[in-house]
C-alpha cells in the first residue's frame, strides 16, 4: 500500500536527497577542479577548494543517506498506523 500523494509521509526526505545530491555535486566539480594542477603545472588551487573539495561528497552523500532513511521510516510508520 501506497501512501496518498498530498500525506506528509510522500516527501518525507525528498529536500535532504535534493540538497545532498546538490551539495555531491559541488564537492565533485571542485574535486575535478582540485585535480587540475596533476595536468597543468601553472594552475594552483586555492586552499579551501581542497576542503570543499574532501567534505564536499562526503557530506553530500551522508545527507542523500539520510533523506533516504528517513523517508523509509515514514513510510513505514505510515504503514503501521493504516494496518
Amino acid at each position: 500500500m501506497t501512501p496518498p500523494p498530498d500525506s506528509p509521509t510522500e516527501h518525507a526526505g525528498e529536500r535532504l536527497v535534493r540538497a545532498g545530491g546538490l551539495i555531491a555535486a559541488v564537492g565533485a566539480v571542485a574535486t575535478l577542479v582540485a585535480l587540475v594542477p596533476l595536468f597543468v603545472d601553472s594552475f594552483s588551487p586555492p586552499p579551501w577548494l581542497w576542503f570543499v573539495a574532501i567534505g564536499g561528497v562526503g557530506v553530500g552523500v551522508g545527507l542523500s543517506l539520510w533523506g533516504m532513511v528517513r523517508a523509509a521510516r515514514a513510510r513505514s510508520r505510515y504503514l503501521r498506523e493504516v494496518s
